[in-house]
């Protein structure tokens, strides 16, 4: 990958855990995106988790 390269994208939610937490109960969500050049060849993965809280 270099600068000026044009990726194309997929976001994926991947999961849904529940979990208690010392604030209460917590919500995991995570989701995977997956980038790729325009020929299809895949760049780039990222896996990113968001908590909630309540």
């Amino acid at each position: 990958m270099r600068v000026g390269d044009e990726l194309n994208g997929e976001v994926v939610l991947t999961g849904v855990e529940q979990r208690s937490g010392r604030s209460g109960p917590l919500q995991i969500v995570t989701f995977t995106i997956d980038l790729a050049r325009p020929d299809g060849m895949l760049a780039v993965t990222i896996r990113r988790s968001l908590v909630i809280v309540g």
